[in-house]
């Protein structure tokens, strides 16, 4: 089994044209010889790929493996034996109501209730694999995952 997949497509989208129309803004403005602003419109797209490209990294699950790949290239790989904790975790820490975007972590170290509430607090993680949560790609985790899923802030949701 191959699975593959973008990790926020949504918010890849959003971020990745955000930061297309501010360097069209200014390749306008070099017309009118603004060079300040192209400057600055130019420095202000740089976060927005920067989002563009966490959230725009492709995930490749296999029945041995889990990859996260930006471009072909491999930013982050985990075999699925030395992943300690799979876990399921709404972004929105001070809300019992509001879950957040929800998503779904892969961990090589065993978290606390602590932990995994930093966690949530300071998202996206730069040491773990995640992907947004859909009930077709947490099934395909439970697929190969056998042991307890985390839940952090999930509201009613079940799994």
């Amino acid at each position: 089994m191959k699975k593959s997949f973008m990790v926020y497509p949504v918010k890849f989208a959003f971020a990745f044209f955000i930061a297309l129309f501010l360097v069209a803004m200014a390749l306008c403005l070099i017309v009118v010889e603004r060079w300040t602003s192209v400057l600055v419109f130019f420095v202000l797209s740089l976060p927005f790929f920067y989002i563009a490209a966490i959230y725009g990294m492709k995930i490749t699950m296999t029945d041995v493996e889990i990859k996260c790949s930006l471009f072909g290239k491999i930013i982050k790989q985990a075999l699925w034996s030395e992943i300690h904790e799979v876990g399921v975790l709404g972004t929105s820490v001070f809300s019992k109501k509001k879950t957040g975007t929800i998503f779904i972590y892969l961990s090589k170290e065993p978290l606390d209730d602590e932990r995994r509430f930093r966690l949530a607090f300071d998202w996206p993680p730069k040491d773990m694999i995640f992907f947004v949560f859909t009930h077709k790609r947490i099934t395909d985790v439970q697929m190969i995952w056998s042991s307890k899923i985390a839940t952090t802030h999930v509201g009613d949701l079940k799994i």
